[in-house]
């Protein structure tokens, strides 16, 4: 019998005894009742767990009926803190019980990552925190990532393609203290109650939001406020300069941001400074591993000699993003390379294919290694989307923005300009002089390629992953 699970299982036993005699005493028969059930259920398999035939499966059952025990409990906490019912003696002993199953039984803290569809950048920032936690601390931590909203972003990304003056219009009008509270009061009803079922049904010790959700301060008050334990909030913020109002939300532990500029722009607008760090912005790890650069050309048929230009074109694209292909292949194809990814554009690939542009361009569709290719290239052309420059700036690839496609957009081609670290176009018409300048002048990369240092983002995920152990009180 091993001791460590006796203890748990006596000291369990002896906790939750003293929390039912309390709430009995205090006249709350139903949640006696449903807390002794529970309870039941939960010490049955904890016994298991002392002398079992099969270790794995005994955890398994109990990991189970321990969630439904804090499931239970939690809710019963935030009910009766909303009705101010529960007996002061036993809120404080179920508050310590609920503690000590979440540390000692369940063992790994939970972290619940909040995201949504909305363009790339708030999924990829979710999917890079969770694979950040998970290669530098290994097993240590249970990490979760949500997407909120699935649905929303086929309506944004219609919205910025064929209505981009329209969004951008909303967008700048809502972009105020007054306006923005607006939109929380509207947009609360829709996220709440995913919102509730997810925390009820994980118990996170630590939520991380990468997406500006629509009143999440008022969900922070009502749920994650009335809880046994505080309960840590952090927003990674996704853009840089263009900071709409949204992401401001009171109750909110601390704010990752990506530059100084950015901690700067809402500090004016009324953020705390010591509510933001400045780390960086998280890119998957997999972005800052080396690669044999000449060898993995080769491997893709392209000369490990020649400038290649990596195009990112993606679902939104359209011909004006790659009308530039075919005087490309006539004009530079003999002193340069070009690769155009598409993602899951399969209408516009299919196009392209057609054209037989010859050995200088090489047309892809969706890659599951885009760091790769990036790794590979001496030049991005890509519109000014958050996660695709700070994965440039990652890997130390100078972008050629061709457009920003929303409003908070601008902000991360303002970032590209201030710091030299690549080439902001007015429109897509010059992308083929652009190219040719790059051709024909290689300092213009080189200097460019040397500014990365100034914003010190080689360890950026590393850095999140560390701030986020020190939330969790690890």
């Amino acid at each position: 019998m091993n001791s460590t699970s006796s203890e748990i299982f006596r000291t369990s036993v002896a906790m939750l005894g003293g929390v039912i005699r309390s709430l009995g005493r205090g006249g709350d028969s139903a949640l006696t009742r449903s807390l002794t059930e529970l309870g039941a259920a939960f010490i049955a398999e904890l016994g298991g767990l002392l002398d079992p035939k099969n270790a794995e499966e005994a955890r398994i059952r109990l990991e189970a009926a321990s969630q439904k025990l804090l499931y239970g409990g939690v809710a019963a906490l935030s009910f009766h803190a909303a009705e101010d019912d529960l007996q002061e003696e036993g809120e404080e002993q179920l508050r310590a019980f609920l503690g000590y199953v979440r540390k000692r039984v369940l063992g790994r803290k939970k972290v619940a990552i909040l995201t949504i569809t909305a363009g790339n950048g708030h999924k990829a920032a979710a999917y890079a925190v969770e694979a950040g936690l998970t290669e530098y601390f290994g097993g240590d931590y249970l990490v979760t990532v949500h997407d909120i909203q699935a649905d929303i972003g086929a309506i944004y990304e219609s919205a910025v393609k064929h209505s981009a003056s329209v969004y951008n219009w909303f967008f700048e009008g809502t972009n105020s203290t007054e306006n923005s509270q607006i939109l929380h009061t509207i947009g609360y009803p829709m996220f709440a109650k995913k919102l509730d079922t997810i925390f009820y049904e994980e118990q996170p010790d630590l939520v991380v939001s990468t997406f500006s959700f629509p009143g999440i301060h008022h969900w922070i008050k009502k749920t994650l406020r009335v809880q046994d334990r505080h309960i840590p909030f952090v927003t990674v913020i996704t853009d840089s300069i263009s900071i709409h109002f949204l992401w401001y939300a009171e109750g909110t532990d601390a704010y990752i941001v990506a530059n100084t500029e950015t901690r700067d722009i809402m500090e004016k607008n009324g953020v705390p400074r010591d509510r933001m760090v400045v780390l960086g912005f998280p890119v998957h790890p997999k972005f800052y591993r080396p690669i044999d650069v000449a060898h993995e050309r080769e491997q893709e048929g392209l000369s490990p000699d020649k400038p290649l230009f990596l195009v990112s074109v993606g679902t939104g694209g359209s011909m004006k993003d790659v009308d530039f292909l075919s005087d490309f292949a006539k004009e530079l194809g003999d002193e340069a390379q070009c690769v155009v990814i598409l993602g899951r554009n399969t209408d516009l690939l299919e196009k392209l294919q057609k054209k037989r542009f010859g050995p200088s361009v090489k047309l892809l569709g969706w890659v599951g290694d885009m760091d790769r290719w990036m790794k590979m290239s001496d030049v991005m052309v890509t519109k000014a989307g958050g996660a695709t420059v700070m994965e440039c700036v990652a890997v130390q690839l100078p972008m050629l923005i061709t457009r920003s496609l929303a409003w908070q957009e601008s902000g991360n081609a303002e970032l590209v300009e201030t710091y030299n670290i690549g080439t902001v176009l007015p429109d897509r018409d010059g992308i083929l002089t652009a190219l040719r300048d790059y051709v024909k002048n290689p300092d213009i990369a080189r200097e460019q390629r040397k500014n990365f240092a100034k914003l010190h983002a080689e360890d950026a995920t590393r850095n999140v992953a560390n701030f986020l152990k020190e939330q969790l009180g690890d």
